[in-house]
């Protein structure tokens, strides 16, 4: 936390700082929807694949057997 003191100290006396951290807070906010985003259709994709991936490999094995 005594860390970021000066960095604090500094964005106080900053013209427009505020603007500057709500335009990086809006940046923040809305990368993080689209990597949720992006991670919620890869699983829905994984999920929806798998089950077509193991349907086909038992179709191979079984024409293979025969």
């Amino acid at each position: 936390m005594y860390r970021l003191l000066p960095f604090l100290f500094l964005m106080a006396v900053v013209p427009d700082s505020e603007k500057k951290l709500e335009n990086l807070s809006s940046f923040i906010g809305t990368t993080r929807d689209s990597v949720t985003s992006i991670k919620s259709g890869l699983d829905n994709f994984h999920s929806t694949i798998l089950p077509l991936v193991m349907a086909q490999a038992g179709k191979k094995a079984g024409k293979s057997g025969d």
